[in-house]
């Protein structure tokens, strides 16, 4: 879960709002909504703040939200199978922190091992 995530979920079940009464003020679907809480999908440009409107959130409120928001456009979450060795996980985690630091010529020989991925 998103920092945004577990922020617009603790607003919303303090306002005693379901996941499917906040989609409907959103005009978008629980599952859409979800998946944008947990990392799935990219928080849309302006979300923070339909999503501040339709909580009525207070300034301060809207601005840890907006700030979480800002937080969390910058993560990107892998996620394991449940299944997953400690060893796998840790590998995930290693490529994570190194990806940062990877040069252009190291990013295209990773993808040249990549080549016929599921994702291609």
């Amino acid at each position: 879960m998103t920092p945004f995530g577990k922020l617009a979920r603790q607003f919303r079940r303090e306002r005693l709002m379901l996941l499917g009464d906040i989609a409907e003020l959103l005009g978008k679907t629980p599952a859409y909504i979800s998946q944008v809480e947990t990392g799935k999908k990219k928080i849309p440009e302006d979300f923070s703040d339909q999503v501040a409107d339709a909580l009525v959130l207070n300034e301060k409120e809207r601005a840890e939200l907006r700030h979480a928001a800002n937080i969390s456009a910058k993560q990107f979450i892998v996620s394991m199978p449940e299944n997953a060795s400690e060893r796998d996980r840790e590998l995930a985690h290693k490529f994570a922190v190194s990806f940062a630091r990877m040069d252009s010529r190291d990013k295209e020989r990773l993808r040249g091992l990549m080549k016929g991925t599921p994702d291609e």
